[in-house]
């Protein structure tokens, strides 16, 4: 089983600590070097080094999720977030054995994908000016994907994120609210690769952001006898808007 890899802090060590639903990564200082500052003990985002699979980690934050659903991601060789997997996904169930209600909200995107930073200040990202770039999640924050891990995050449209939600992550929630099980859960990421008239820096951050998702999952239906074989559920590619380099907001960057 591969290993968990966390970034080097500039002046000590780090280590991971495992806490409540799955696997948490938390900087802490070990040691400090005489005359700089401290380490900082809050959570940080994962940054592991391009390519270096991580082992699969609990849901997080969804208290309507049963904690036997599990997660996890490889990124691409640039360590931008690129393929994840999610397995054994449910919704628990009441004294009376019905799904439980799904909260409104939960693992909001707080991480930092490759050249957000450039997205926000350039006045791309939402609400700021088209193409209202957002941090997509992979894996729906209410679904108990972590939104402090860039590995389950990248910049894509407002039209592609709605695509997404739409033609595939609604036929995810139709399942769970009926009972099934998602046996699994794949998404397979694919960057731009145009920005050709762009600066270097915009060309960049262009290319950071999501060209297409390609989206699958299988799932068991509610009553369905022990040991039923999974179903097909969903499988569809949600592209995002063509030449958007060359749209308002990119142009002259």
């Amino acid at each position: 089983m591969a290993r968990i890899r966390l970034p080097q802090a500039p002046s000590g060590r780090e280590q991971a600590s495992a806490v409540s639903d799955g696997v948490q990564r938390f900087s802490q200082p070990v040691a400090k070097a005489p005359g700089r500052a401290p380490l900082p003990t809050a959570p940080l985002s994962l940054a592991r080094p391009a390519g270096v699979q991580m082992v699969w980690a609990g849901i997080r934050n969804a208290m309507w999720m049963d904690r036997a659903g599990e997660w996890e991601a490889n990124p691409d060789m640039a360590g931008r977030a690129s393929a994840l997997e999610a397995k054994n996904l449910k919704l628990k169930v009441d004294a009376k054995g019905n799904p439980v209600a799904v909260g409104k909200r939960s693992n909001a995107a707080r991480a930092k994908p490759q050249s957000w930073n450039f997205l926000r200040a350039n006045k791309l990202s939402h609400p700021k000016g088209p193409p209202n770039y957002v941090r997509m999640h992979f894996l729906n924050g209410r679904m108990g994907g972590p939104g402090n891990d860039v590995d389950n995050l990248a910049p894509g449209s407002g039209s592609l994120n709605g695509k997404h939600s739409w033609d595939f992550e609604k036929h995810v929630w139709g399942a769970l609210r009926n009972g099934d099980t998602i046996n699994s859960f794949k998404i397979q990421a694919t960057y731009q690769a145009g920005g050709g008239a762009l600066t270097a820096p915009a060309k960049t951050a262009f290319r950071d952001t999501l060209a297409k998702l390609e989206c699958e999952a299988t799932h068991t239906p509610a009553g369905a006898a022990k040991g039923a074989k999974p179903q097909n559920l969903k499988k569809v590619t949600v592209n995002e808007t063509a030449n958007l380099d060359k749209a308002a907001n990119w142009k002259g960057l």
